[in-house]
């Protein structure tokens, strides 16, 4: 039925599904996508190369981009640091973990910093209470 309806509008057949990123062409229809969506635009860098930027605003795209930017700082770091194999299979399925959940690992994440915050600030209330007891 995808067939026809592509050969219809004269379209590829990919452009009417959720691109599939797992070769080249699906891919390129991702990247078209995204153009579309969230400004994604080509840059040529010296030498040839081509980049793909996406322009700043607060907020959307850039802010999941410095999530994932962070996060993946955070492995290559650890990844470098790491001394045995086990190790670096251990951080890189952590990393996946990461990727796979996401962005319910940052809500999870979220949630366990709020809550640390909170039981510091209780602890600290709680060691000023006995502080003044003891004078």
């Amino acid at each position: 039925m995808l067939k026809k309806i592509a050969a219809a509008l004269e379209v590829e057949t990919a452009a009417l599904a959720d691109p599939v990123v797992t070769s080249n062409i699906g891919a390129m229809y991702a990247f078209f996508e995204m153009e579309e969506r969230y400004g994604l635009e080509l840059r040529k860098e010296s030498g040839g190369k081509i980049s793909l930027f996406f322009p700043f605003s607060e907020g959307g795209i850039n802010t999941c981009l410095k999530e994932w930017y962070t996060r993946r700082e955070e492995y290559l770091s650890d990844l470098e640091k790491a001394s045995s194999k086990e190790e670096k299979e251990a951080l890189t399925r952590e990393y996946h973990f990461w990727e796979w959940n996401y962005p319910t690992v940052l809500a999870k994440e979220n949630s366990r910093k709020l809550r640390e915050s909170y039981l510091k600030k209780k602890l600290q209330e709680i060691e000023d209470e006995l502080k003044k007891l003891e004078d």
